[in-house]
């Protein structure tokens, strides 16, 4: 009913195009970065591309050394529309987005009356921030909006495909009337709510922008509904080490930041796997011990995989071609495919990240490693370098390890040297036998 209930709002949605404006609100587009993304710079130009025709946009960033600066600094070098490049700092007591936006966040002009939140790995269409700033703005109701991403794979390892398989259908659970969830990549508020709900304060001390701001919206009474306009592209590449932790750190915080949700999904996914794979071993021992309804196990797991291909077909009919980007229709039908035939696979990595996340408190995200305590407090522990990062300091080990060997050379002479010396000295050394020592065998 879920996936009907998405299939049928997002379809009459995406026929209605944005209404247009006669004074469009001010809009302040905050865009938090860390390091380089996949396409980064490609993603960055989508946001200053927006056919919205009065916002600015601030970029966020940790530090000055941060790669990302200087992607940011070119396109804001071209870019037609006011935008600004701010330096956070590194976070102390919170996560380093929740810092970054804090940051963004701050000092806002008189004249903002709509805040909308990208993420840099995200690619919003054209019309994303009119679609956002037009169910915030117009709606009498609504005060708050969000989207959601859609994972493009660049390869089509089955790793990139089932990360893109499980997320797809995460986002078919998205709809006008169900329980939504806000979603940081893409959402727009509106000042007055932003203000009245102090969601900043709120964000201090934790890691979930997104999820703390639903709850607080939802303990304000704001409504919150998903809009299709919004869903956005994502470029995905990964093994499956990285999807594996991908998903255990968005189930993670969901444990941490709405347990509720958590709790639901848990059963229900266990119990979709134990039905799917449960089903098929009970019917081959049933099978082998000549049981007569051997059958009926095999046609439940046999009916459960026809119901997930048909949620996959109706999502992938709706957002495949729409967010396909440019040089990757051979890997949107390839996800496509995947997502509808290979769903025992998508349940298995979703299952073992779901297991995964039930055990500790701690994740690494953006190389800074985090523990999740009370009340969704953050407790920094440190950070954990990257590729780049790790290779430089192994090279500049063996370079060290290097020169402290050639010092102690040219100060004791090598080992050879030292042996030679030694026999010189003292002559070679034998060992004496010990009176106890048998005899060899002649």
């Amino acid at each position: 009913m879920q996936a009907h209930e998405h299939r049928r709002y997002a379809r009459a949605a995406l026929k209605k195009p944005p209404r247009p404006w006669i004074r469009p609100p001010k809009t302040l587009v905050c865009v938090p970065c860390k390091g380089i993304d996949l396409e980064l710079a490609e993603n960055l130009r989508c946001v200053l591309a927006q056919a919205y025709p009065n916002y600015q946009v601030r970029f966020v960033v940790e530090s000055a050394s941060d790669p990302a600066c200087a992607v940011i600094q070119a396109l804001v070098a071209v870019a037609t529309i006011p935008c600004e490049l701010i330096v956070a700092g590194a976070c102390i007591d919170s996560g380093q987005k929740v810092h970054n936006l804090l940051a963004a966040t701050a000092n806002l002009p008189d004249d903002v009356e709509v805040l909308a939140f990208f993420d840099s790995d995200a690619r919003p269409a054209p019309h994303a921030l009119d679609h956002l700033v037009n169910r915030v703005y117009r709606s009498p109701r609504l005060q708050v909006a969000t989207g959601y991403r859609w994972f493009v794979p660049r390869r089509t390892n089955w790793a990139s495909l089932a990360l893109a398989s499980a997320n797809a259908s995460l986002a078919g659970l998205m709809s006008q009337r169900g329980l939504n969830l806000v979603w940081g990549g893409t959402w727009a508020v509106s000042r007055n709510v932003f203000d009245k709900t102090a969601l900043s304060e709120a964000w201090r001390g934790t890691l979930s922008d997104d999820l703390v701001a639903s709850r607080v919206m939802r303990w304000a009474g704001v409504k919150l509904a998903f809009e299709p306009g919004c869903m956005v592209a994502s470029p995905v590449d990964v093994n499956w080490r990285e999807a594996i932790a991908f998903l255990r750190r968005q189930f993670l915080i969901g444990r941490c930041y709405s347990p509720v949700w958590w709790w639901f999904a848990t059963p229900l996914l266990l119990l979709q796997f134990a039905v799917l794979f449960g089903g098929l071993i009970l019917a081959g021992y049933m099978a082998a011990q000549h049981a007569e309804n051997w059958y009926v196990p095999l046609a439940v797991s046999g009916m459960l995989y026809a119901l997930a291909s048909l949620r996959a077909h109706w999502r992938q009919k709706i957002w495949s071609a729409k967010l396909g980007l440019e040089g990757s229709s051979k890997q949107m039908k390839a996800a496509a495919r995947f997502d509808r035939w290979a769903s025992p696979v998508t349940s298995l990595l979703s299952v073992t990240a779901m297991i995964a996340s039930a055990v500790g408190n701690k994740i690494v995200w953006r190389g800074i490693h985090y523990h999740i305590g009370a009340a969704g407090r953050v407790t920094l522990l440190g950070r954990v370098p990257n590729r780049e990062e790790y290779g430089s300091m192994l090279w500049r080990q063996r370079r060290r390890t290097k020169k402290d060997k050639a010092q102690y050379i040219a100060l004791y002479g090598s080992l050879a040297e030292r042996k030679r010396a030694a026999t010189e000295k003292f002559g070679k050394h034998r060992r004496s036998k010990s009176p106890h020592e048998p005899k060899r065998a002649a």
